[in-house]
């Protein structure tokens, strides 16, 4: 269960989130933050989407 899926930016008190920290390739990040433009989001909301759709298609 991936849990609650949020659209765009997450409210600052939101319940039950936490920060996850990563590490990636500087051209990776280019790259998500140029889509995430693209899309008219922010990066962290782009990546949460990527996240989510990604668990979605193993579960």
């Amino acid at each position: 269960n991936v849990g609650e899926i949020v659209e765009g930016k997450l409210p600052k008190a939101a319940p039950d989130t936490v920060t996850l920290s990563l590490k990636v390739p500087a051209a990776m990040k280019r790259a998500l933050e140029k889509e995430a433009k693209a899309e008219g989001k922010s990066t962290g909301a782009y990546a949460r989407g990527i996240l989510a759709d990604g668990l979605m298609a193993i579960a």
